[in-house]
């Protein structure tokens, strides 16, 4: 399982990875909707986390664009 965390803030972004590395999972990190929707391709067994803040489009848009995948991802939305 892979876990996806979009947040443009670093810092917050890494206490979340070292979180999860340390509860054996493997997060990648994005700083912004666009690096993920363009590089990511989650599947239906990973977890996406995403600021709902974020600068360059909004993370409910983000949401909905996951929610419409035929086998969409777990989500938490932060903020």
């Amino acid at each position: 399982m892979v876990v996806h965390i979009v947040e443009d803030d670093e810092a917050v972004a890494d206490a979340l990875a070292i979180v999860l590395e340390d509860l054996d999972h493997h997060p990648i990190t994005y700083k912004n909707a666009e690096s993920f929707l363009a590089g990511a391709a989650p599947s239906s067994d990973d977890w996406v986390i995403v600021d709902i803040g974020l600068p360059d489009r909004c993370g409910t848009e983000v949401v909905r664009e996951l929610m419409g995948l035929p086998r969409p991802p777990s989500i938490l939305a932060i903020s």
